[in-house]
């Protein structure tokens, strides 16, 4: 089947998303190659990336966003798409710093943190934005009441949370309405408790948002099992292994949205192609009985 956009609060997004990580995070990286990448990635039907402060191994945290402005603010695709049709989700309270990646949960950093993301993005408000991860120094109901703040003042539309685990995120859900969860989840990382934490983000509505779907290079999780039938079923369905894999994603839950890295045009327009593969049903269950332990 093909997949349609799915729901992020008020956001109405492609069922994958562009991460930005690899356009920053490294040490030699070539914005121009990026912002094709991004270019390549909304032709293909992608109106969804993500960024965060902490996307970067420099001291300026923006640069991530800047780039994004930057691809934005050109519109060099070719598709009908507008700027304004983008969504960018970006992440407050980790950032880079002298060769350090501090998490600092205080409601005056993220409050900063969010201040520049505003700046940078040239908005008045942001689509979304995440706690990106918890600072076990600052009570969680401290760092959400800053977002909420903001969030009733405008600056922010809708409000995300990373890295939490279900206590933590009941415990962000009292103090604002919590629309997306970005944790990570791929074949080669599917605990019992994140399986669990999919489901009940499903049953809240809440967007789960998986980084490294593929495995990731930060750090990297190898996708298992490394069957040679993985091989077979993508050439059956006409398709790459990634996209195969993204399509078992977005086949476990109608809330999940997973997030694809890529630095290259080429990757990111591959991974697109799961949006309208019509992979058929007996494959993807075919995938999902290799892919185990899944039982949402």
């Amino acid at each position: 089947m093909s997949w349609t956009n799915r729901t992020i609060g008020s956001l109405s997004v492609s069922p994958i998303a562009m991460g930005g990580a690899h356009w920053s995070l490294w040490e030699e990286r070539d914005d121009t190659q990026s912002i094709r990448t991004i270019n390549a990635g909304i032709d293909a039907g992608i109106n969804f990336i993500d960024t965060a402060h902490r996307y970067t191994f420099a001291n300026d945290t923006t640069h991530n966003e800047w780039l994004i402005k930057q691809a934005l603010d050109a519109a060099g695709w070719e598709s009908s798409a507008k700027a304004s049709d983008i969504v960018v989700g970006t992440k407050g309270g980790h950032y880079f710093l002298d060769g350090e990646g501090p998490i600092d949960g205080r409601p005056a950093t993220l409050r900063r943190h969010a201040e520049l993301s505003l700046k940078t993005l040239g908005v008045e408000s942001l689509d979304l934005y995440y706690l990106h991860w918890p600072d076990p120094a600052v009570p969680i109901v401290e760092s959400m009441g800053e977002i909420e703040a903001m969030r009733l003042e405008g600056k922010i539309q809708n409000v995300g949370v990373s890295n939490f685990d279900r206590k933590q995120l009941d415990l962000a859900l009292v103090i604002t309405p919590v629309t997306a969860l970005q944790n990570k989840f791929n074949p080669g990382h599917q605990p019992a408790d994140e399986l669990d934490l999919i489901k009940y983000t499903n049953q809240l509505g809440i967007a789960y948002v998986p980084y490294s779907p593929l495995g990731g290079t930060f750090p990297p999780t190898p996708l298992k099992p490394t069957d040679p039938k993985l091989l077979e079923l993508a050439a059956e369905a006409g398709v790459s292994v990634p996209v195969l894999v993204l399509n078992w994603h977005l086949s476990l839950s109608p809330n999940i949205i997973p997030l694809v890295g890529s630095r290259r045009p080429e990757s990111i327009t591959d991974s697109a192609k799961v949006m309208t593969a019509n992979i058929p049903a007996e494959i993807t269950a075919a995938v999902a009985a290799l892919l185990l332990p899944s039982t949402i």
